[in-house]
């Protein structure tokens, strides 16, 4: 269950809370190690209270919903044509083309026909 879970209710206070880096790595299932390289390189924000680092409810939940790996529904997705590949290999632009099937492929890397 994420951060995000629709089947849960936020309270408004839940949206203000503040977690310790130790209490957000738990949340997000990473090690702190991991937490603070996401810091680092600006994937996660926090704020420095005193010396020490905290990291809101929204920041996890913006972080949890950009990290989501989405299906594409892209032509790409749906796989490469010979034309399409040869384009790609010696950098020409890629037009739609038959899609080759798997035994096309082997068929052309075997030369069998």
């Amino acid at each position: 269950m994420g951060l995000l879970d629709h089947n849960t209710e936020l309270n408004p206070e839940d949206l203000l809370r503040l977690y310790s880096i130790s209490r957000a790595a738990s949340i997000l299932h990473i090690n702190e190690d991991s937490l603070n390289e996401l810091i680092d390189i600006g994937k996660i924000g926090y704020l420095l209270i005193g010396k020490r680092k905290k990291i809101s409810y929204k920041e996890l939940a913006k972080y949890e919903e950009e990290s989501l790996v989405k299906k594409s529904n892209d032509s790409l997705s749906e796989g490469l044509s010979a034309v399409e590949i040869n384009r790609i290999l010696k950098g020409g632009k890629i037009k739609k083309d038959k899609t080759l099937k798997p035994r096309e492929i082997l068929n052309s890397i075997m030369k069998v026909k």
